[in-house]
């Protein structure tokens, strides 16, 4: 098998890896727009607020992952 042969393949396995993990952080973001638009009582806003601290920590992570296997498979 030649190199080309194997990078060809290697894009096409990482093209759908790097769309599941934009698909995750996009839900992510939709959850936490979810969090910014419901009022309530104090205590289920800080139980809110907690989560909310928790899903952007898990966007940044989607957000390096797909920029690490972007930089290793740069036509992927």
């Amino acid at each position: 098998m030649s190199t080309d042969e194997k990078l060809k393949i290697m894009a096409a396995t990482v093209k759908p890896i790097i769309n599941l993990l934009q698909k995750r952080q996009g839900n992510k973001i939709d959850a936490l727009k979810a969090y910014d638009v419901i009022d309530g009582d104090p205590e289920i806003k800080k139980i809110r607020e907690i989560e909310a601290v928790k899903l952007r920590h898990e966007v940044e992570i989607l957000k390096d992952l797909i920029d690490i296997v972007t930089a290793m498979y740069p036509n992927g």
